[in-house]
């Protein structure tokens, strides 16, 4: 559609930039871990779809978050 090709080509020229993950932890800030992790995952089981990176990456987030919740 035109709103994705608007999307990407803006993507494209955007440069270098971090993700809103990496921000929210060097800030020490809860992760979204529902909406941009636990959410998918839950609806791409449900859907009969492996994830086995998105479920890796998820434990590891979560140890993260407990690591760093443990530390406050």
């Amino acid at each position: 559609t035109d709103l994705e090709s608007k999307l990407i080509a803006r993507t494209r020229t955007m440069g270098p930039y971090k993700a809103s993950t990496i921000i929210d932890f060097e800030r020490g800030d809860p992760l979204e871990m529902n909406s941009l992790f636990l959410e998918p995952l839950k609806q791409a089981k449900e859907a009969g779809i492996e994830t086995p990176l998105l479920e890796r990456l998820t434990l590891i987030l979560a140890e993260l978050q407990g690591r760093q919740d443990r530390s406050k």
